[in-house]
Parts: structure tokens; sequence; C-alpha cells
């Protein structure tokens, strides 16, 4: 198509803010397990339960540090597709086809895409309801990989 496109969403390492939250949830238990070994949090060990923040500290920090860890890889793989030009691109006028609860079926240029807004994974995940640009009529290019938007263009 003929035109000139916009970029308004590209995944990457803050596009939807998980990896904001995963290191949240890191910073969180470094600090009470911090807190805990240097004793600012005391254990009382003539309390039952004193051993609680000594489980409770590594099981957090570790799966925090999974979320971290599995979130940058995802991105790290999202962009290489990118970059590599593996990613199938649709372009075309946007039709919403149904919106079934908070997610919606677009087709652009052919290519039927969901969009679902509980996903907040790294991809694209705006309805036009939560202010997304992929609304009926508007010209788009869009950049996907096993059913995941990883790229919105639209036309100025």
């Amino acid at each position: 198509m003929v035109g000139d496109y916009e970029t308004v969403f590209e995944v990457s390492y803050w596009s939807n803010g998980q990896l904001l939250v995963a290191l949240g949830f890191l910073s969180f238990g470094l600090l009470i397990t911090a807190g805990v070994l240097t004793g600012k949090l005391p254990l009382d060990r003539g309390e039952r339960n004193w051993w609680v923040p000594l489980v409770w500290c590594p099981a957090w920090v570790g799966i925090s540090l999974l979320l971290v860890i599995g979130t940058v890889c995802d991105v790290i793989r999202y962009r290489a597709v990118l970059r590599s030009g593996e990613c199938p691109v649709a372009e075309g006028v946007v039709q919403v086809v149904r919106s079934p609860g908070k997610s919606y079926l677009v087709r652009i240029g052919g290519v039927e895409l969901t969009v679902n807004y509980r996903n907040r994974g790294m991809a694209y995940h705006d309805t036009p309801w939560s202010g997304g640009p992929l609304r009926d009529g508007v010209q788009a290019r869009v950049y996907h990989y096993r059913g995941l938007i990883l790229k919105v263009e639209v036309q100025r």
C-alpha cells in the first residue's frame, strides 16, 4: 500500500510494563531477604513459624527471577524474529470481525488475528475499547508471529 506509516507499538523490554512488574517483585523479595539476613527484620525463634521467612524469601526471589529471565528471553526472541524478516506482515484496512469479552478478532489484509486485553505478555494487547489504534477502517501494517502481534504501524 502507498502511504506513510507510523509505528504505534513495537515489542521491547518496556513495551507493556511486564518487565517493570517482574523487576518490582524481584526488588521486593530482595529487600525482604536483606532485612531478614541483616537482622532488620528479626526472626524470633521462639515463635512457632519462625522458619517461614527462610522459606518464603528464597522462593519469592527465585520465582521473581524466573519471571525476569522469561520476560527478557521473550523480548530477545521476538526482536530477533522482527529483525530477521521471518515475521509475516499483514497490511490493509482493519476490520473488527467480532469482540467476545475482553478480546477481539481483527482482519487485516485477509489475515485474522486475535487481540486479547487480558494477555499481559510482551506482545500487543490493546483493544479499541482500551484506547488501542487497531480500530475499524484504519489502514495498518501488522507484524505477527505465532498469533502474537509484535509490531503495529498505522497510516498517518
